[in-house]
């Protein structure tokens, strides 16, 4: 019995040795075979076989050949619309040979085909979007970083993390590992950065970065090196916009921003501290400066006029000082608008008669939303008349009183 199992395996490992000597297994393709399907525009069978050809032999000629049908392939897929997430994987294996990066050509039709799958993956569930978006992104890393690309692959990215909730622990660390910024920067910090930072989503980045820096350290200056100093010319409505929000943060960042670029007018920085004064005010060095500001405009009417004219524009005038606690530091602060700013006192009153009196539409509502307070405090100090101080009255609602 022992015998005849000992014969049996002999047969079978002469079987198997004869088979291989005799080129049963799978024949490799050599060069003439992968020319012959570059003739032929066979790509997806010669794609399958370029590393058929022993790596000794991976010479120039092999190299051309493989340029060539990326860029054929590419243009077929791309006129087509096909594409295809595996040939992405095929791209980034190439490009170990520095197929791409060195091609200029190249570069353009991969990060085209690139983009067409990112806009065709970006269609489809938050799972799909993800399998495309960290091929792309890999690609993306190890080639020339496309401005474009990046730019669109940090909209994907922002497509994903709105779902983040919906992955696994491990994808959603895929997502967190990477940062919007990174993808954007190559484009904000490069000489056409003005061209990208006109889009909204490039401008909301910027933004978000500037405002990260500024929180590292309120008191330094900001620099600019992070992304192209046009761009800054995209980002001043929105920087003037801040300049005039109700919120303190806002406010402070956008005088950093202007104040680090000279940029800043004469009205806008006396805005800004006039907006301080009648906020929350802190006692303290901004205190003080902000103090100076007002005094000193007592001499300049013309910066005066300007002054209301900015603040005609906002939504809501800065009153919110009306609700601080310490008496004694609101009455000095308006006895300083009422002996150096009085058109302040009496734009502010018009514009609380205007809205109680309907004479005058305001979208967002009353722009004085401390306007009984402040009439309060004008009677107290004696900066309102009686006239002015009853025609508020009789314009009040039933059951309204000071």
């Amino acid at each position: 019995m022992r015998k005849i199992i000992l014969l049996l395996f002999i047969f079978t490992l002469n079987s198997y040795s004869a088979n291989n000597a005799s080129g049963n297994n799978i024949a490799l393709y050599n060069l003439e075979d992968l020319k012959a399907l570059s003739t032929n525009s066979e790509y997806v069978e010669f794609f399958q076989h370029i590393y058929d050809i022993r790596p000794s032999q991976r010479n120039e000629e092999w190299k051309k050949l493989v340029s060539k049908n990326i860029n054929d392939y590419l243009k077929q897929l791309i006129k087509n619309k096909e594409y295809k997430i595996s040939f992405l994987a095929t791209l980034i294996r190439l490009n170990k040979f520095e197929l791409i990066n060195n091609d200029e050509i190249l570069t353009l039709y991969s990060n085209d085909f690139s983009k067409g799958l990112l806009k065709q993956c970006q269609k489809k569930p938050h799972q799909e979007l993800l399998n495309c978006f960290i091929p792309i992104h890999t690609f993306w890393s190890t080639t020339n970083k496309d401005k474009d690309l990046g730019v669109e692959l940090a909209k994907a990215h922002n497509q994903l993390f709105k779902q983040i909730n919906k992955f696994s622990n491990i994808n959603k660390e895929k997502v967190n590992s990477i940062s919007i910024w990174s993808l954007i920067r190559p484009a904000v910090e490069s000489q056409l950065g003005d061209i990208y930072c006109d889009q909204d989503f490039v401008q909301e980045q910027l933004m978000q970065k500037l405002y990260q820096v500024h929180l590292q350290d309120k008191n330094e200056k900001l620099n600019f090196n992070y992304f192209s100093r046009k761009c800054l010319k995209s980002l001043r409505p929105r920087i003037s916009k801040l300049l005039n929000s109700k919120n303190q943060l806002d406010r402070e960042l956008a005088l950093n921003i202007l104040n680090s670029t000279q940029t800043i007018s004469k009205v806008e920085l006396n805005l800004y501290h006039l907006t301080y004064l009648l906020d929350s005010p802190q006692k303290g060095d901004k205190f003080n400066n902000s103090w100076a500001k007002i005094l000193n405009i007592s001499k300049d009417a013309q910066l005066r006029e300007k002054l209301i004219n900015g603040l005609d524009t906002k939504d809501f005038l800065p009153d919110e000082l009306l609700n601080n606690p310490d008496t004694k530091l609101v009455e000095t602060i308006y006895g300083l608008l009422e002996s150096s700013f009085p058109e302040y006192i009496d734009f502010y009153y018009k514009q609380c008669l205007d809205f109680y009196s309907g004479a005058k539409k305001f979208d967002r509502g009353n722009p004085t939303l401390n306007c009984l307070k402040f009439i309060r405090l004008g009677k107290r100090k004696g900066f309102l008349t009686q006239i002015q101080i009853e025609n508020i009255i009789k314009n009040l609602p039933a059951q309204t009183t000071l």
